[in-house]
């Protein structure tokens, strides 16, 4: 009897049982998770409450400032982030505003999954897609991020989706991937400035070879490097909102208390 476990049907069946196994893992492992019975929901003096506070401002004054009790203090993230939980901030009740964040992590997480194995199928490798979507599925780092109301899996969704374009534009020959691939990197700094450093992932476009005169080629080659700070912009424009903001006010950082405690910097108000 023939074996036909190396038939493309067999593998796309194999591969998307793998595929299910992940979407229920992760629905268990994510999705149904009672945040009210959870501490999770105090998300205390921290990132998630500033990110949670411009999410708030940006829906109220469409601008990221953030006021916490009587304290309005400037946006020292990038807009980004809040501005991914507009949606759910819309969609949930007042009362339950709070789980923006949660919810806004939980749907890049599913929507990771369905990219991950989208990407290996149209690379026509089903297979290899279901495994790697249940080995990320099953990650600890991913699912534990995909429930919080940290922005790290948000700005790692668009470097993937950088990567995966620029794999795809190097492979086929096709700039317009390359350029697309720059646009989600400077997207992905909106979210965290620590994204930057994968900004070499744009200069792929060298390796391609160009047709044409010396003027096209060196307008080709400028082309991702300009749509990377075209991305990014929002997030320089954040930046400067926020000195200005500092200015007006008359308020500075001044450096950790000498006892340890407490965040790196915090705000100092000068009447």
């Amino acid at each position: 009897m023939r074996n036909n476990r190396d038939s493309p049907t067999t593998q796309t069946l194999i591969g998307a049982l793998l595929f299910v196994c992940a979407l229920v893992f992760y629905y268990f492992s994510v999705l149904a998770i009672d945040y009210g019975n959870t501490d999770l929901l105090d998300l205390g003096q921290s990132d998630p409450t500033h990110y949670f506070a411009q999410a708030k401002a940006l829906l109220r004054h469409g601008f990221p400032s953030a006021q916490i009790g009587y304290d309005k203090m400037p946006s020292l993230w990038p807009a980004g982030y809040p501005a991914l939980m507009l949606p759910w901030l819309k969609i949930l009740p007042e009362a339950d505003s709070i789980l923006a964040p949660f919810r806004t992590n939980q749907t890049i997480g599913l929507l990771l999954l369905f990219g991950a194995f989208g990407f290996y199928l149209y690379l026509a490798m089903p297979l290899t897609g279901g495994f790697a979507t249940l080995l990320l599925a099953t990650l600890p780092g991913f699912f534990t991020f995909c429930r919080s109301p940290l922005s790290d899996i948000s700005a790692s969704a668009f470097v993937v989706l950088a990567f995966m374009f620029a794999y795809l534009g190097l492979k086929e020959e096709r700039r317009w991937k390359i350029y697309l691939s720059a646009v989600f990197l400077g997207l992905s700094v909106n979210i965290r400035l620590q994204s930057s450093f994968s900004r070499a992932v744009v200069v792929g476009h060298a390796s391609i070879p160009s047709e044409g005169s010396a003027r096209a080629l060196a307008s080709t080659l400028s082309c991702p490097s300009g749509c990377f700070p075209r991305g990014n912009q929002p997030a320089a424009g954040a930046k400067y909102d926020s000195v200005s903001f500092a200015i007006q006010n008359r308020i500075r950082l001044l450096p950790r208390p000498s006892d340890g405690k407490g965040p790196g910097f915090f705000l100092a108000i000068h009447s």
